[in-house]
This record gives C-alpha cells, sequence and structure tokens, in this order.
C-alpha cells in the first residue's frame, strides 16, 4: 500500500511540474470568467462583463429569459469542457506518463522498488485519474460559485446537481485513460497512446449514435420504396452497432445523463430564447438557432428521461477494469 501511495504522489508531482497543468488552471479560470461575464441588466444584457452590450425589451435582469440564457450557458461548459474538452486536455497531459515509467533508466530506478508491476500500473492511473479530478473539482466549484452569484447567493436557488459532473467526468475518463496505459505497455509511445486514445473515444461515440439511430428509424414511417435487401443490411448494421455499443462505456448515455441531471433547468425553453434572439434575421444565424433550439426537442427529452446511471457505472467500470487488467498482464511479460 505504501509503494502504490508514494506512486500515486510521484505521479501527482510529475504532472503538476508540467505546463500542461498550468495551461489547464488558466484554461478553466478562463472558462469560469466567462460564464461569469455573462450579465443580464436593466438594459438587456452582456458578455465578457460588459466588454460587449447587447441591448434587449425582454431580456433583461430578473426575467425568465435571464435563467433561461444562464443556464443554457452553464449546460454548454459542463458538455464541451467539463466533460469533453476538459477530459481530452487531461488525457493528453497524462498519456506520457507510462511511456516515459517504461523507460530504461526510469524503469531500472522505479520497477525495483514495486512488488509487482501492477502496482507501478496501478499508480500511474489512480495518479493521473486524480489529476484529472482535481482539474474537474476546480471547474466544476468555480461554475457552482458564479451560479450562485447570478442567484444573488440565495441558497435555495443554488443548483448543486452540478456536482455530479465530477464522477461523471471519472466515468467517462477511466476507460480512455486505459487505453492509453494499454497502448503505453504495448507501444512505449506517448503519441500512439494519446491518439489510440482518442480514435477510441471517436469509435465509441460513433457506434453508440449508430445503436440508437434505429429506434428513431422505426417510430418513422417506413420506406416502403427500399428495397428488402437494403432494409436487410441496415437492420443487420444497427444490430452490430447495438452489440458492439453493449460492451462498450455508455459515454453518450453519461452525457445525456449529465445534461438532464447535473444541468439547471430553463424557466423557459432554449428553443423560445433562440427564436426571440434571431426573430427577423435570416441566414446562418438563424440556421444556427434552429440547430441549437433542436437539443431541446420532445424527442432528445424522451431519450434523456430513459438514460440511467447505473448502465453507465458498470460499463465504464467493467471496461476500465478489463483494459487495465489486460496491460497488467502484458507488462509482466514485458522485457524492461
Amino acid at each position: 500500500m505504501r509503494t502504490l501511495l508514494a506512486l500515486i504522489r510521484d505521479t501527482l508531482i510529475a504532472l503538476r511540474r508540467r505546463r500542461l497543468f498550468w495551461l489547464h488552471f488558466w484554461l478553466n479560470a478562463a472558462v469560469v470568467l466567462m460564464f461569469a461575464g455573462v450579465q443580464c441588466h436593466g438594459q438587456g444584457w452582456s458578455i465578457f462583463f460588459g466588454m460587449k452590450e447587447l441591448p434587449s425589451t425582454w431580456l433583461r435582469a430578473d426575467t425568465p429569459w435571464e435563467s433561461t440564457l444562464h443556464c443554457w450557458t452553464l449546460t454548454c461548459i459542463m458538455l464541451w469542457w467539463v466533460a469533453g474538452g476538459g477530459l481530452f486536455f487531461a488525457l493528453f497531459a497524462t498519456a506520457a506518463i507510462l511511456p516515459e515509467t517504461l523507460e530504461p533508466g526510469s524503469a531500472a530506478l522505479i520497477l525495483p522498488r514495486a512488488r509487482r508491476r501492477g502496482a507501478v500500473l496501478a499508480g500511474r492511473f489512480l495518479g493521473s485519474l486524480l489529476y484529472m479530478l482535481l482539474h474537474t473539482v476546480f471547474v466544476t466549484g468555480g461554475l457552482w460559485l458564479v451560479q450562485g452569484w447570478q442567484q444573488d447567493w440565495r441558497w435555495e436557488a443554488w443548483h448543486h446537481g452540478i456536482w455530479l459532473a465530477v464522477p461523471l467526468a471519472a466515468l467517462l475518463f477511466a476507460p480512455l485513460q486505459a487505453v492509453a496505459m494499454l497502448m503505453g505497455v504495448l507501444t512505449r509511445s506517448a503519441t500512439a497512446a494519446l491518439l489510440v486514445a482518442i480514435l477510441f473515444a471517436g469509435s465509441v461515440w460513433a457506434l453508440q449514435s449508430a445503436a440508437a439511430a434505429p429506434d428513431k428509424m422505426a417510430a418513422a414511417p417506413a420506406a416502403t420504396e427500399e428495397p428488402n435487401a437494403s432494409g436487410f443490411g441496415a437492420a443487420l448494421t444497427g444490430e452490430a452497432a447495438q452489440q458492439a455499443s453493449s460492451v462498450l462505456p455508455q459515454s453518450r448515455d453519461a452525457l445525456l445523463w449529465l445534461e438532464r441531471r447535473a444541468c439547471p433547468r430553463p424557466l423557459r425553453t432554449y428553443r423560445d430564447l433562440f427564436r426571440r434572439l434571431h426573430a427577423g434575421h435570416s441566414g446562418l444565424g438563424a440556421a444556427a438557432a434552429d440547430a441549437l433550439a433542436a437539443a431541446n426537442s420532445p424527442a432528445l427529452q424522451k431519450e434523456v428521461d430513459r438514460t440511467h446511471l447505473f448502465p453507465v457505472v458498470v460499463s465504464s467500470a467493467g471496461f476500465t477494469l478489463v483494459t487495465m487488467a489486460a496491460a497488467a498482464w502484458l507488462l509482466r511479460r514485458r522485457d524492461l
């Protein structure tokens, strides 16, 4: 146990000494400040703490639309940074930690002190996970405080469910880090480990999106003009995607659950907000407004309501344990 704790501590110290740690820290601070800079006042609303004023006759302070604007901004940050870009940035920082450990000089210094090579692998993995959690707690705590400040520090108006993003981020990050660790054992290359982990994340998302597509197609009217062979092929492809996605981490469901449970619900829908913001306009802005408003469609809400956390936890933990066990088995049989 002492060896494991020492390896975790050594991993955190090594990651903290890198420039990527402070770059990630300041990016988190910038995200929190960006959220705080979206404000409503008596004449309309503004961004970047009043640097860009946007007068409005209806989107003002102390109106239901103010809550919708803040909820939408917070939801985008949670999905695109806390559970998205921030995780990949942490993966970029931690992917090299195991290949560097397996270099001849480092391996000769570290491995003899550990009774088992699996302890080195576990220490590096847990240290990387704690590194990601430190950044996630920092940005989540900052968003939580800003959200309370926007509500004039009224305790009953705070949305404490935002802290659910911390365990959700761990469930999303752990399988990716496990894949990076496995590739680090196989190739001893930080670049290969990072690229394979990113490709794995994209493949999982594509498979789960394809697995969800047959349900939407079944609900829509069937096209009778399509040949039977094409229909059979589409059904077979959908079934294969469902079977493949069932054994992989449920990343798509985790993001849907995060959007539904951890993000606050607005007083008015996002669709109404975007339509009123772009009323009387056309072109790319109106098309973007329609695309953003589609995120609040009834079909998506029904899909989110069917999402449960337990399968997400089981799939993520199971895949991580199997992948780390494979990496430990390969590491014991590798000449270092």
